[in-house]
């Protein structure tokens, strides 16, 4: 009998954790190739682009049937150089990525979610995630994510691709 009750605490003691970030899953999306037209100059560079956050966790969450989620946050962010093969980031000194609210009245602030200074001569490079940055109020209010680099343009045109990873609880 004894074992039997404490068989079940343990089971209500799970379940009760389960809704308070517990359980958790990764989420995964590939960011489309972008082109950095080059110059034989190699012109030093600063500068932004901007593109919306397209991380739907709501529909994540419906998919897994898991309720809705608690909060979510950058595990990985990467880039890789396609074109030239090989090709490394040499021209590239930093960046930050921030995730800026849409809306002007928002109470969410600008904030930054990872950041690589300096950015290793390599072929594919990881920006360091931020510990404890919450996206999920981002998400549900349809922020924009910005990248902020600092650098050099490359000496001949370079493609690069990426891939973000997200950890959702529940």
């Amino acid at each position: 009998m004894r074992s039997w009750s404490l068989c079940l605490i343990a089971i209500l003691s799970t379940v009760g954790a389960a809704g308070c970030g517990a359980i958790s899953f990764d989420v995964s999306q590939d960011i489309p190739a972008t082109t950095i037209t080059g110059d034989p100059n190699s012109t030093p560079l600063v500068g932004n682009s901007d593109a919306p956050l397209t991380l739907d966790i709501q529909a994540e969450t419906d998919q897994r049937h898991t309720g809705p989620a608690s909060a979510a946050y950058l595990k990985d962010l990467s880039f890789t150089i396609t074109v030239p093969q090989g090709g490394t980031f040499y021209f590239a000194a930093g960046v930050t990525i921030t995730l800026v609210p849409k809306n002007p009245a928002s109470s969410l602030p600008t904030i930054t979610i990872a950041e690589l200074h300096p950015i290793p001569n390599e072929n594919t490079i990881h920006i360091t995630p931020i510990p404890g940055v919450n996206m999920l109020p981002y998400s549900n209010e349809g922020a924009t994510i910005q990248a902020t680099a600092a650098g050099y343009l490359p000496t001949q045109d370079t493609t690069y691709v990426g891939h973000v990873v997200v950890t959702v609880k529940i």
